[in-house]
């Protein structure tokens, strides 16, 4: 899987811990859903993605620090 594109939706729930499965990722489109919960750290696993997108949605917590693991990202937004 190279794109997981599932923004502008009604999802609910957290973002699994699982997302770090995904390696092969280059897109992470999450933005504008109802998702909660804090972003999970696994999500550094991601080392192919260049776009992050979580912005607009119920997210809370401390971004993690393995964020600054992607060294290929080109677009990560965050903001409510």
């Amino acid at each position: 899987l190279r794109d997981l594109l599932l923004s502008q939706n009604n999802f609910q729930g957290t973002i699994p811990s699982e997302i770090g499965h995904l390696t092969q990722l280059s897109r992470l489109f999450l933005y504008q859903t109802k998702l909660t919960g804090t972003i999970p750290s696994e999500i550094g696993n991601l080392q192919l993605a260049v776009d992050v997108l979580l912005d607009s949605n119920g997210c809370s917590g401390t971004l993690p620090s393995e964020l600054g693991m992607l060294s290929s990202v080109r677009r990560m937004f965050f903001f409510e």
